[in-house]
């Protein structure tokens, strides 16, 4: 993607980029949302903190994690660099999954990396997206779509391109700064930067390593319950069996984000038994990656997959 000669112009374009003015927006937090004026928004990398720190670690404070010298508050989703790494990577994230492609596309790629089809992760994130469309639509030519936290419209890509035969009506809530570019990458799709999406409902809701970023993850469970009338997937779910759901933290400047960010690692058991009592049946569950270290984690977590439907109250 980038030589010698590419890195230090790509690295250009991005800073020229970010002295564009910012745009303030929020990350949903449950019940609440964080709001970040533009002018708050700080373009300046900071590596430091960064190399200086593992880029996963446990956070024993949780949500409740405070400023301190050694460094700065997460500044969550709510940042510029966000929206403009994922359009950067856009153009090559499409041409990656194009069929006859191999699907093994991780759209987050660490800087200096080319991306690639090969992650065996990102495959079978992928044939679990393509599994579950493919059942919502064995007797219909046409799905809506709920996309909660879709980025550029990764999902709706890949959908497009194994079932190019069905008419999707998809609808992603992101950040304000994301729905920009993303109304620019995928037109397709309809972008919403309030939650006022979920007024109506969807034959399919789905979120993609976005639930664990709800800080008050039962209600907003119960959310994207109200919105389905028929099914729910929550993807790249980080899961653990024996200790009891935890907090981490990622600091997410190695991927072009400039920002670090809180987000839950789920107890199995305490997941699904919430999403019983909200009236959701497990479908089928999916295993997506081996488990990976989080530096001072009481247990190295694993990702999965929940396919949920709605069970008539």
């Amino acid at each position: 993607m980038r030589g010698l000669i590419g890195k230090p112009i790509a690295a250009l374009r991005r800073r020229l980029r970010s002295l564009a003015p910012a745009v303030g927006g929020t990350r949903q937090q449950g019940d609440g949302a964080t709001t970040l004026p533009a002018e708050q928004i700080d373009a300046t990398p900071r590596e430091d903190a960064a190399t200086a720190r593992p880029e996963w670690e446990y956070v024993p404070e949780a949500w409740t994690f405070a400023r301190s010298e050694a460094e700065p508050l997460p500044r969550g989703w709510d940042v510029e660099h966000v929206a403009l790494t994922y359009a950067e990577h856009w153009p090559a994230f499409r041409s990656a999954i194009a069929a006859p492609k191999p699907l093994g596309v991780a759209h987050e790629v660490a800087y200096g990396r080319e991306m690639s089809n090969t992650s065996l992760v990102a495959h079978n994130t992928a044939l679990t997206l393509a599994y579950v469309l493919a059942r919502a639509t064995r007797s219909a030519d046409s799905l809506s779509v709920l996309d909660w936290g879709g980025g550029l419209g990764y999902q709706h890509a890949i959908a497009q391109s194994v079932l190019p035969e069905v008419q999707f009506d998809w609808h992603t809530r992101e950040l304000p700064a994301v729905c920009r570019e993303g109304r620019l990458a995928s037109p397709a799709i309809s972008f919403h930067e309030s939650d006022d999406c979920l007024e109506r409902s969807y034959d399919l809701v789905l979120a993609s390593s976005s639930f664990q970023y709800a800080e008050d993850w039962r209600a907003h469970l119960g959310r994207l319950r109200r919105a389905t009338r028929e099914s729910l997937l929550l993807t790249r779910v980080p899961l653990v069996v024996s200790e009891p759901s935890f907090v981490v933290i990622q600091r997410a400047q190695p991927y072009g984000y400039e920002t670090e960010y809180l987000g839950w690692v789920f107890n199995r058991t305490e997941l699904l038994d919430e999403a019983a009592a909200a009236g959701l049946q497990l479908v089928r569950e999916f295993f997506l990656q081996e488990p990976m270290d989080i530096a001072g984690a009481p247990e190295p977590p694993t990702h999965g997959a929940f396919l949920f439907r709605q069970v008539a109250p």
